[in-house]
């Protein structure tokens, strides 16, 4: 019933023309060593926000995303997802994390104040991860904390997957390992944005063969199990991302945008305009961007249409 509820509000708020999604960065402080971001290098001292609220209420986003950088490093986590539920009542609150710092105790704590979904990083389903991320033992640590938060009964967790070169053989696995779990899986596109490592970029050529087959074995899991939560919309459409060098008509600052962690309003996570709240013209000119198809940009340009409601409301 709750799942159905939230369905309903998503499509009315897409119905509306109002913001779908704010991603809310609380920090770009992160204790891991992806080579794919540096954010690790941000020092202990970064300008942030203690509260958001008066961003939330402007905009009433039907779902806020807590990213960093690393978001559990701040201790303060509890009281902005209280903050965010009291000022948008019904906010469904997400939390991006590598999940090294999550404890039970933390995960009930995040609960209590509001959270609504884990989201663990996960680029390998093996200990391969651990080398990924920078964090020894990493991989162990998520695979006996998951069962942990289940217990606990935890609304919903998932594995949040970046689709790489190095990973492509292994997306169906890291979804068979989340129904071991009786968990979810989600994935999204790599872009070279961020650093210009192009070390994990996939090949419009040679890769590009396998990506396919990868991807309609990774649609045949998800309607087999349901524990896929992209849209088929977003997953069919990775393919022509990388094999026509991207996909026109971003909406990027329109239907969602970023938030950093001194409170400044960014078209996306990857660069653009930075406006303080009070100086906010209201909207973004449309982007010619075509430099990425992540799934927070994907899902909020899949059409309302009869699929995406069942796949929403049923899984």
């Amino acid at each position: 019933m709750r799942r159905v509820q939230y369905t309903i509000r998503y499509f009315l708020t897409k119905a509306q023309r109002r913001t779908v999604l704010i991603n809310l960065e609380v920090t770009k402080r992160c204790n891991a060593r992806c080579d794919f971001c540096n954010y690790y290098l941000t020092p202990s001292d970064e300008p942030r926000l203690n509260s958001y609220a008066e961003i939330i209420r402007r905009f009433k986003p039907f779902t806020v995303a807590i990213t960093g950088g690393e978001p559990l490093i701040r201790q303060d986590l509890e009281g902005i997802i209280r903050e965010i539920k009291k000022v948008n009542w019904g906010c469904y609150v997400g939390m991006i994390t590598n999940a090294s710092l999550l404890t039970i105790e933390r995960a009930l704590s995040l609960r209590t104040a509001g959270l609504d979904q884990i989201s663990i990083s996960l680029d390998f389903p093996d200990e391969r991860h651990d080398k990924s991320r920078g964090i020894p033992g990493l991989f162990r640590k998520i695979m006996n904390i998951v069962p942990e938060l289940r217990a606990m009964g935890f609304y919903r967790i998932s594995f949040n997957t970046v689709i790489m070169k190095d990973n492509m053989d292994d997306l169906v696995k890291i979804a068979e390992l989340a129904k071991k779990l009786g968990i979810y899986a989600s994935f999204s596109t790599y872009s070279s944005l961020k650093t210009g490592n192009m070390q994990h970029v996939i090949n419009a050529n040679g890769d590009l063969v396998k990506l396919k087959k990868v991807l309609l074995a990774l649609q045949e899991y998800k309607r087999k199990y349901k524990v896929v939560m992209n849209s088929s919309f977003y997953l069919s459409r990775i393919p022509h991302y990388f094999s026509n060098g991207g996909i026109p008509k971003c909406q990027a600052g329109i239907r969602w945008f970023q938030v950093t962690p001194e409170g400044k309003i960014k078209r996306c996570s990857e660069g653009g305009e930075e406006y303080l709240l009070n100086e906010f013209p209201g909207r973004f000119p449309e982007t010619d961007c075509t430099e990425c198809w992540y799934s927070c940009r994907g899902e909020n340009e899949a059409p309302v249409d009869l699929q995406r409601i069942k796949e929403l409301a049923f899984g």
